[in-house]
């Protein structure tokens, strides 16, 4: 069988907020339907996850995997609102006009790619072809097909805000004692690869939902999108993620 390796990243956040941020940003940036959200109970608790696609190490397309651990039961949808204040709920209806509603369906069991319990996939396409998707081991190689471009943190804030191809979501995590910042961007076309972007920063730990620029080029911070004349980056707060991905960032980046 032909194997051809690709990457999936997994990040778990901070809680169900974090999966709604992204989802919504998104769907207002690209102007679509929320995607579904994905759940299922595992000892006594609810993992809910949410995958996207990104050009990282395979040089085609790779697979980000959004997870957390909540006691709350799903509902039919989870009931987002960013402004003035950020707020959720689940609900079994769309009543309420106030809001965008996340689809959720609870799952007995996820799929072998969404599960975060699960770190080494083989998907057989046909006789002669098939994926590994792996989490802790990136080869030399691929590690060469994503570049990452490491700025200034009143930049990084700039480029998130003002270019679509980041999508207007930011995730940050602590990486040996700093508080980093890392955004996707869209990928590079060379020969038959793809290589992708990281945006990559140093920054205060703020432990907030959205962070913008005034007009002045002062960083704003806040709980909610409480401007309409701003544009947003949301934050994804990172729990924890990938081995192979903190240190693939530690060596291109050198943090102490």
């Amino acid at each position: 069988m032909l194997v051809v390796n690709s990457y999936r990243l997994l990040l778990e956040v901070e809680d169900i907020s974090d999966i709604c941020r992204f989802v919504s940003t998104v769907s207002l940036i690209f102007r679509t339907r929320p995607q579904l959200v994905l759940a299922t109970k595992q000892n006594n608790k609810y993992i809910y996850t949410f995958a996207f696609n990104i050009y990282l190490f395979s040089g085609k397309s790779d697979v980000v995997v959004l997870y957390t651990e909540s006691d709350l039961k799903p509902k039919k949808y989870i009931r987002y609102v960013d402004s003035p204040i950020e707020k959720y709920e689940f609900t079994d209806n769309t009543n309420n006009p106030v809001g965008m509603y996340i689809p959720v369906i609870l799952l007995e069991k996820l799929p072998t790619v969404f599960d975060p319990t699960i770190n080494k996939i083989e998907l057989k396409m046909h006789s002669n072809h098939g994926i590994h998707i792996g989490d802790e081991h990136v080869p030399d190689d691929m590690k060469a097909l994503v570049g990452i471009i490491v700025v200034d943190f009143n930049d990084f804030v700039r480029l998130t805000v003002e270019r679509k191809e980041i999508r207007g979501v930011s995730f940050t995590a602590n990486i040996n004692s700093n508080t980093v910042y890392f955004a996707f961007g869209e990928p590079l076309g060379i020969g038959d690869k793809l290589y992708g972007k990281i945006y990559l920063s140093k920054g205060p730990e703020m432990h907030k939902k959205f962070f913008s620029l005034n007009n002045e080029g002062e960083i704003l911070w806040f709980n909610g999108k409480r401007d309409p004349s701003l544009a947003y980056t949301a934050v994804i707060n990172v729990e924890s993620m990938s081995n192979s991905f903190i240190e693939f960032i530690k060596s291109v980046a050198h943090f102490d």
